[in-house]
C-alpha cells in the first residue's frame, strides 16, 4: 500500500490518521537502541516494513512484536501499519 502526506492520500485506507501518526511521532521509525531495557514478552509473529521518504529523508524501518520496546513502536505506528482494521 502507498501513503502520501500533505495532502494525505495514496492507497492507504486511513491516510489522514497515518500521516498524523508520522507527523506526531517520527521517532517511532527509529530502531530500538541496543542498550534499551525492554520487557521480554512476545506479542505475536507480525512484522511490517516501512520504506519511503519522510521530510526529504529516506526511511527504512522494520516493525515486529518481539518484546516490550518493539510492541511499543508497533502500537505507536498502528495507524501507519493499519493495525486493527
Amino acid at each position: 500500500m502507498a501513503l502520501t502526506c500533505d495532502p494525505a492520500g495514496g492507497t492507504h485506507p486511513q491516510a489522514e490518521e497515518a500521516c498524523a501518526a508520522l507527523a506526531s511521532d517520527p521517532e517511532a521509525l527509529e530502531p530500538v537502541p541496543t542498550e534499551s531495557a525492554c520487557t521480554l514478552i512476545y506479542g505475536g509473529p507480525e512484522q511490517a516494513d516501512v520504506v519511503g521518504t519522510l521530510d526529504g529523508e529516506e526511511i527504512s524501518a522494520t516493525f515486529n512484536r518481539s518484546g516490550g520496546c518493539e510492541i511499543d513502536r508497533w502500537d505507536r505506528m498502528a495507524a501507519v501499519l493499519q493495525v486493527g482494521d
